[in-house]
């Protein structure tokens, strides 16, 4: 599977937390630039692996969304063998909500944002990302096993999708002028030909993670220039009621 993060750390799917944290700092010392690192695409590789599998609830979306590609069989769901009888059915149930195909939805609202006098986003490419900056962590699912059932899991799920794939279109001005001119259909229709879609579930699963690590260079800007932690947005008075 293309840019599996078990694979660029060379650990086991049930690899523990301790075991990739040690894996990233064997690699770091041989690839990280500080450390004579030649390749920065490697080395971005491995940054995103390390961001995705360390924190707990970015694996679990990572595994939900890769679960229909790389099949059952290779060990991204359950534990062992013997406990697959009394675990029947859950993890369909928890899978399901990150693999399933979004219904259409307003982008801007998603991200709460508003459009001008002039028709472009107030606050522009400054505001999307702030925006994404506290919703992504503000509406991150929880392990489906907090909610109460299936559904507050699977709404949770949904809300935060629309969140990063809201994010994911609109912060490139291609997908933002499509969808401005075209809609939500023409931006679907157009990603068909794109090698990375922002439809796929797994890109949407990567986005916290690639963007807290800064893999987009104008994501790295926005986070030196505002700090990685920043509770504010700094558009309170701005955003329109839920």
């Amino acid at each position: 599977m293309a840019d599996d993060p078990y694979d660029a750390l060379r650990v086991a799917h049930k690899a523990s937390a301790a075991e990739v944290r040690a894996a990233y700092n064997a690699m770091a010392a041989r690839f990280h630039p500080d450390n004579g690192g030649s390749d920065p695409a490697n080395w971005q590789r491995i940054q995103r692996a390390y961001d995705t599998l360390i924190d707990r609830d970015s694996r679990d979306a990572y595994d939900a969304a890769a679960a229909g590609e790389v099949g059952e069989e290779e060990g991204w769901w359950g534990d062992d063998d013997e406990d697959d009888e009394d675990d029947e059915g859950s993890g369909d149930e928890e899978r399901q909500p990150w693999e399933c195909e979004l219904e259409p939805f307003d982008l801007l609202a998603a991200l709460e944002l508003r459009r001008g006098d002039d028709g472009e986003i107030v606050g522009r490419e400054t505001r999307i990302r702030a925006c994404f900056h506290k919703l992504s962590t503000r509406l991150r699912p929880w392990p489906w096993e907090a909610y109460p059932d299936a559904a507050a899991h699977a709404e949770a799920v949904r809300d935060y999708r629309r969140v990063c794939l809201a994010f994911l279109a609109l912060r490139d001005p291609a997908r933002r002028n499509i969808y401005a001119s075209c809609g939500y259909g023409a931006l679907r229709a157009s990603e068909a030909y794109q090698e990375a879609s922002v439809f796929e579930p797994a890109a949407q699963a990567r986005s916290r993670a690639d963007f807290f690590a800064g893999v987009d260079e104008a994501d790295r800007e926005w986070l030196l220039m505002n700090g990685s932690d920043r509770a504010d947005d700094g558009f309170e008075e701005e955003r329109p009621a839920r």
